[in-house]
Parts: structure tokens; sequence; C-alpha cells
């Protein structure tokens, strides 16, 4: 897929790099524009950025990926990094799409924690800058997956992203040093389970108290009640990262949230097809199909 990549100063001095699929970012002013949130340490090139960004493209629609810091290709300038609960960067790209392309109607998708970082700027902001939102494979509290992943099969997953996490954290190691009073490698490459490197890491450098703070804040499902866009929930019951608990009931949803909550899925998954090599993804179908509804 080509896709050519754009690099933006921040206010704080960092830097946020933005992926276009290249075919579709010359159409005409009126397209829909997708900006497109990625997984925990995933990236522009993450297979599931890739296959949605592949059915927009054959709709004609323009499409964005927002690249969290530290998950490019060099390391950013900050020791801070990105978390469930930071909107920040993405209220700031939504302003500057807003301006570039002020006759096109926004939408945007978050994928597990990206789709928590959008839940959480929808529900703690009162404003209406995008025309509707999807959000797919959430934690919706954070705990519980985090002991999730220390359970059964899912360690599995657990020691992938903790692998990636701290290969992340160890390019960083000086401004983490400094930032956290850190005196040796080895308290992060010791590190085993998410609980650990979000007490030692996360919660710190982002301002919680410890790791209980920054789970108990960042969880979003406490702000589904106030979203005032049409937003999309896409979950699957037996998702490796959660249990079924986390997902959130009728009552805890505002009016304007319809949910596709699916018996089977795994984690931003969503396979169909019963002939081998010839599978496709159902989100890949339904999320353009929600947004097209919206935009009208």
């Amino acid at each position: 897929m080509d896709l050519f990549e754009e690099t933006h100063e921040l206010p704080d001095q960092d830097f946020l790099e933005w992926f276009w699929l290249k075919d579709t970012y010359e159409a005409t002013a009126k397209v829909p524009t997708i900006l497109i949130l990625h997984g925990l340490e995933g990236c522009a090139r993450s297979n599931y950025v890739q296959d949605l960004m592949r059915q927009l493209g054959f709709l004609g629609w323009r499409a964005v990926v927002m690249q969290y810091r530290n998950c490019g290709e060099k390391p950013n300038r900050l020791a801070q990094s990105y978390h469930a609960m930071r909107w920040q960067e993405l209220d700031w790209t939504v302003e500057v799409l807003r301006e570039r392309f002020p006759e096109a109607p926004i939408g945007v998708v978050g994928f597990s924690i990206g789709g928590s970082i959008l839940l959480n700027w929808l529900g703690q902001n009162e404003f209406r800058k995008i025309a509707a939102a999807c959000a797919i494979s959430v934690p919706y509290k954070l705990a519980l997956c985090a002991d999730r992943l220390s359970q059964g099969f899912s360690k599995i997953y657990q020691q992938y992203l903790m692998g990636r996490l701290k290969r992340s954290a160890v390019r960083k190691w000086a401004l983490l040093k400094d930032a956290l009073g850190l005196s040796d490698l080895s308290q992060i490459m010791e590190l085993k389970t998410l609980w650990e490197f979000d007490d030692l890491l996360t919660a710190p450098l982002h301002g919680f108290k410890n790791v209980r703070d920054y789970y108990e804040k960042a969880s979003c499902r406490q702000y589904l009640t106030r979203i005032q866009i049409p937003t999309l929930l896409v979950h699957a019951l037996d998702d490796p990262f959660m249990v079924p608990e986390v997902v959130p009931q009728a009552s805890e949803l505002s009016d304007l949230i319809q949910t596709a909550f699916v018996p089977v899925g795994g984690h931003v998954g969503f396979v169909s097809g019963s002939v081998p090599g010839k599978e496709w993804s159902w989100l890949s179908r339904i999320v353009p199909s929600f947004f097209e509804t919206n935009f009208r």
C-alpha cells in the first residue's frame, strides 16, 4: 500500500507523524476524511490499519493514520509517550484536518487503546468536531484487561506486547532516566507485566499517582453516557485481551451510541470467510457502512 508521511511540530516542541493513503489524498474537497488511531505499539503499517485503509481507498475516501509518539522509526524528543487517556494529540490533529478540509466530513476510527483515547476524548469534552466515530476492541476497564493478560493463553499476548513496549522504552532510556530518576536499565528489562510497566513508566510520566490511579481515571467506560456524536462500538466477547465483563451495559451508553458486540472476532481481527486464502475483514465492511450512513 502506497502511503506518504507528514511530520508535524507540536506545541510542546515534540513531533507527530501522519501517514496518508496516497491514492486518495488529493480527492475533491467534500470527500470524507477518516482519521485512524492504531493500537498499543502499533503503527500505520499494522495489518488491521492497512485492511481498513484499503477499503476506504476503494470508496475514494481520504484516510490518514496518526502515529503515536515513539511508535515510528525514530524516538520522540520528550520522555512522555501516549496512554489510554492522552487525547490532546487527537484534538490537535482534528483541528488541523478541519482547517485543511473544511468541506469534508471527518470520522475517527480507534483500535484498542486508540479506541480508548477516542472515547475518552469524546466523553470528556462537550463539542462536535467530527461527524461520527468508531471504536474497536476497546479496553473499557483497564485494570480488568491488565489482569486478563496475566492469565492463561493471554500471557502469550502480554509477552509479545511487553517485548515491544520495553524496546520502545529502552531507546528513550536517557530521557526516561532523567524524567523518572531511574538508576539502571534492568529496571525496564526485568518488567514482566503490563501492570508493572504502567506503574514504573506510564503512570508517573503522565501525571498519575500510580498504576491504579491511571487505570481508574483513564478507563473510558465511565464517560460513555456523555458522548454527543454518532458512535459505533465494535467488540468480540472472545477477545483474548479482555474478559466479557469489560463490555459496557446499555444503561452506560449515550443515545447516540450503536453497538456491534459479537461472540467471535478476537482482538481487532473479525476475519470472515471459509475458503483458505480468501478470508476478508468484517470490520472493513461495517465500519465504512456506518460512516456512510452518518455522513449523509
